[in-house]
């Protein structure tokens, strides 16, 4: 989809600017006639579907958060187009305008936001909160909290990204340079090597071996390299594939418990949120399941959703679940007998992402150390088998 903006004139002869959704030029022209409107100027602007589906948590939470602070002094429609005005992501300024044009003919916030022009930009979270904002006559409230949880997700998706991020870097340096010295290095001395006419030493039969057999590989490798980026391209999106990779994301060694930790973090801040905004617990836990991140997080929230509709209550739902830990369970308990559900939600939260934290700053400061040992061991493997043989003839030769 692309968005056009547009001078046109009324059925009154007044000149009317704004924006529309539409596929093509031809589709923008149709759209302005039924609201009876001649377009004199259309120019397309930004194309929705080349920036993707969703607004980025970071850019979202500094939107909300101004709508927050211009909400409490006025009305929202002249707080949307404030922002607008001042967006600096194309993106969501095209989105904050469309919604001012929509509330601009009557629409609602919520409404505006429900429209499928925005519905595909905005996550099911921030369209279920503004409603129930603008249901109890909260809004300005309810946005400031709505700000503060898209805040925390997307600084703990930071937190977790930076952490492994210098790992995963170190990590692929050194598979470089051992692969390089294996098939650029270590072939051209084999050869010089072998002439020497003595018996070589294991540690440079094994290391000349392991380069012969990772050249002759090499196509192999590549070829299935190839097919495996093929087919994680044609299946990324298919439901039971991404489940799988999901579910298999979330028993790895290292990394499983913290990406596990991160996605049931992001589950309680939403429900917490929604539940302090007034919802019911099932819709609640319908918008926590999907801000996880993570389908296989995602369907184990849903199965306590269904636990809670057959008429359980929220504790003993979450203790079924084998990925919800019993601390998170116990403090739900608490808060359901003392009705403080959403403040227990929170303070789980909190906990869990400062366990997370604290594991990823051990686990990061342990592999650091471990990868660059690796990488010294494997090359100094290599300049060893190199040097052997060498030190073996002069050896000889001083004999």
């Amino acid at each position: 989809m692309t968005q056009f903006r547009y001078l046109a004139f009324d059925t009154s002869g007044a000149p009317r600017r704004g924006a529309v959704m539409a596929r093509d030029e031809a589709a923008a022209r149709q759209r302005l006639a039924a609201r009876m409107l001649l377009p004199v100027s259309l120019v397309a602007t930004v194309d929705v579907g080349a920036r993707g589906r969703r607004l980025p948590v970071r850019t979202l939470a500094i939107v909300i958060q101004q709508l927050a602070v211009l909400s409490r002094s006025g009305a929202i429609d002249v707080a949307v187009s404030a922002v607008a005005a001042q967006a600096s992501d194309p993106a969501a300024r095209a989105l904050l305008e469309r919604l001012g044009q929509r509330m601009a003919e009557g629409s609602s916030l919520a409404g505006a936001m429900a429209a499928p022009e925005a519905a595909a930009l905005l996550p099911p979270l921030v369209r279920a909160m503004v409603a129930a904002g603008e249901a109890s006559g909260t809004l300005p409230a309810m946005l400031h909290h709505l700000a503060a949880v898209l805040d925390r997700q997307a600084a703990l998706r930071g937190r977790l990204v930076t952490a492994l991020a210098y790992p995963a870097i170190l990590a692929a340096v050194a598979t470089v340079v051992i692969v390089a010295m294996l098939t650029l290095v270590v072939p051209r001395l084999a050869g010089e090597i072998s002439g020497m006419g003595a018996t070589l030493p294991l540690i440079t039969r094994v290391v000349i071996f392991a380069s012969n057999a990772l050249i002759a590989l090499a196509p192999v490798l590549l070829f299935a390299a190839l097919a495996g980026v093929w087919w994680l391209k044609r299946h990324w999106q298919d439901p039971a594939a991404a489940l799988a990779r999901d579910a298999s994301l979330l028993r790895l060694p290292l990394a499983g418990p913290l990406l596990g930790a991160a996605a049931l973090t992001r589950a309680l801040q939403t429900l917490a949120a929604t539940l302090a905004g007034g919802l019911p617990v099932e819709e609640a836990l319908a918008l926590a399941g999907p801000a996880a991140g993570n389908r296989a997080m995602a369907g184990a929230i849903a199965e306590v959703r269904c636990r809670v509709v057959e008429g359980r209550a929220l504790a003993p739902s979450l203790a079924a679940s084998a990925l919800v830990p019993p601390m998170v369970a116990a403090l739900v308990a608490s808060g359901e007998s003392s009705d403080t559900l959403a403040e227990m939600l929170g303070l789980a939260a909190t906990i869990i992402e400062r366990e997370a934290q604290a594991r990823t700053a051990t686990l990061v400061a342990l592999i650091e150390p471990v990868i660059i040992i690796v990488m010294a061991a494997a090359v100094a493997v290599i300049v060893l088998a190199v040097l052997m043989p060498i030190l073996q003839l002069d050896t000889l030769a001083l004999g």
